[in-house]
């Protein structure tokens, strides 16, 4: 399932006492909350846990996107092409704003720039005083 690809590809088989593998545990590549999935019962193929964790970590474009693809390897293509969620949803948030979306840069600010707001926002909070 393509899935997989939002999680690190070394899980850990968590097993039981009595020795059975009890539950596979699938670290995020985002943030590196363990998601468990069952290996016990009916919903050992269920991959709901790990799609819901998806979601909150990457947002439902991301996901549905991935869902497309047949392979691991072509989802994980996919992934390196959109980007983490924080740099996708502030992208999508500004594009919602007018005026701002023309301008927005994923790039940081040069030195220059930083200076010229910097200076500007100053001069605006100066009084002069002429004698």
């Amino acid at each position: 399932a393509p899935v997989y690809a939002f999680y690190n590809p070394n899980s850990k088989v968590k097993f039981a006492s009595n020795g059975t593998a009890e539950y596979i545990a699938f670290s995020c590549s985002t943030c590196w909350a363990q998601v468990k999935q069952g290996l016990k019962t009916g919903d050992k193929a269920s991959t709901g846990a790990l799609i819901q964790h998806a979601k909150c970590c990457w947002g439902d474009e991301a996901v549905s996107a991935v869902q497309n693809f047949k392979s691991i390897d072509k989802a994980w293509e996919a992934l390196k092409k959109f980007g983490k969620k924080s740099q996708s949803k502030l992208t999508a948030v500004l594009r919602t704003v007018k005026g701002w979306a023309e301008s927005f840069s994923m790039q940081p600010p040069t030195k220059k720039t930083i200076w010229f707001v910097f200076m500007s926002t100053i001069l605006k909070n100066v009084v002069f005083i002429v004698f």
